[in-house]
């Protein structure tokens, strides 16, 4: 079932990434011959138009042929790719990233508003930052804030939209049996120095993940790992990750009974390529419903951070400030995908925006054979007011496929590699 959705996935963002290629060009009245989902030998194919599309027989790509595309000493026609201004063609190519990260929008507002936001339970504080703003309020560790700016608050997403205000904010705060009024004035949202208490409860267990085949259930509240405490998910988190390799004993609390388990913890890597250790286990967690204009909001701001996501974890690959091991190709895909699904609709659906959004951001680089190298040629063309010789276009895009190839074996090995229990 994995890789039939994999499958999907990757069909749906090519044929988008095509279609922003395909309908540009038809906009600006250039031929297209071939619309192909896959490369290689064609296996289905139909003709709407001038055009012939064509399902291939190797899924992971897909292309659009349009006329006079190939560099060649003759002159074009204007319905010829290459006969048209630098700047139509340039539009062409930039089509297909865009259409990917419009995709990746689009797909963030469908999770936001089936699903709403899933939000951590409880307004319980678990700690206060020294010196922070929080602590200069008088916050302590283990309050309940009840309300803020007499508006009562549920849990800490209301907390958290009350307090992004700049501003002076009146806090309703129980502790132990008293309740107290605290003001805190908020200069910059993200350094007010609050850790919220997220009570260390199993929402979902990964299928076949370690978790599972130990015998952990949704429900189950961790109480202890070998013999530390547990209060919280964060402390769940911080061990766990502590621990990649090893075989840790977790405490439960299961309908009244407390269960011992041995668990042995998945190697991983976090989204630099940091090893880190996993058992698969999602936090439990309740969902709020969003409004139009929320909804709006949230889905813009998460596209422009997967962008910017994106960009930092490739200018760090170039600084070799992280590993090339963190790069996933279609077989870590399909992984991820397997297991995403097993947590939720909504989850799966933030995969397939963020990995939508990556392929768009990715074939922007100035790489030969990528729709970046490309953009990169003709902004150069446009500088030096003519092409590039045929013969040199043509040996540029021979190096970059060939760079590209060898590209995928690498990351497909590296795939296989971290499956099968490579380091």
């Amino acid at each position: 079932m994995a890789i039939i959705t994999t499958l999907i996935i990757l069909s749906v963002l090519i044929l988008v990434h095509e279609a922003g290629h395909f309908l540009i060009a038809r906009r600006l009245g250039i031929r297209v011959l071939t619309f192909s989902l896959g490369f290689g030998p064609k296996l289905v194919t139909w003709r709407w138009g001038e055009t012939e599309f064509a399902i291939s027989a190797i899924p992971f790509g897909g292309y659009v042929k349009m006329a006079g595309d190939e560099p060649e000493d003759r002159p074009y026609e204007p319905d010829e790719f290459l006969g048209r201004p630098v700047s139509h063609r340039f539009s062409v190519v930039l089509g297909g990233p865009i259409f990917n990260i419009l995709l990746g929008f689009v797909v963030f507002l469908m999770a936001y508003g089936i699903f709403g936001l899933s939000v951590i339970p409880g307004t319980t504080v678990y700690r206060v930052e020294p010196g922070s703003v929080a602590e200069q309020s008088g916050l302590q560790a283990m309050d309940q804030i009840l309300a803020v700016d007499q508006h009562p608050v549920r849990n800490w997403w209301e907390i958290d939209q009350r307090l992004l205000k700049p501003g002076t904010h009146i806090l309703q705060v129980s502790r132990s049996s008293d309740t107290l009024r605290l003001m805190l004035t908020v200069q910059e949202p993200e350094s007010l120095g609050i850790e919220p208490l997220i009570p260390p409860v199993i929402g979902k267990v990964i299928r076949g993940g370690p978790a599972d085949q130990a015998g952990l259930r949704t429900g189950d509240q961790i109480l202890a790992i070998d013999t530390l405490p547990v209060r919280s998910w964060s402390e769940l988190v911080e061990i766990v990750s502590a621990k990649p390799g090893d075989t840790v004993v977790i405490t439960v609390l299961r309908n009244g009974d407390t269960l011992h388990l041995a668990v042995p913890v998945e190697k991983s890597q976090d989204e630099m390529g940091n090893p880190r250790g996993r058992i698969g286990v999602v936090v439990a967690t309740i969902r709020h419903r969003l409004g139009p204009v929320q909804v709006l909001t949230y889905s813009a701001a998460k596209t422009v951070e997967s962008v910017v996501l994106t960009f930092t974890l490739l200018i760090k690959l170039i600084l070799r400030q992280v590993s090339v091991k963190a790069i996933g190709g279609p077989v870590m895909i399909g992984k991820i995908v397997g297991q995403t699904a097993d947590v939720g609709l909504f989850q799966l659906f933030f995969l397939v925006a963020i990995i939508s959004v990556n392929l768009g951001v990715i074939n922007l680089l100035p790489i030969p054979a990528l729709d970046g190298g490309h953009l990169f040629l003709y902004t150069l063309e446009a500088i030096r007011r003519k092409p590039l010789s045929p013969k040199v276009q043509l040996w540029i895009q021979q190096i970059g496929m060939a760079l590209l190839i060898l590209l995928m074996i690498l990351i497909t090995f590296l795939d296989l590699t971290r499956i099968f229990g490579g380091k």
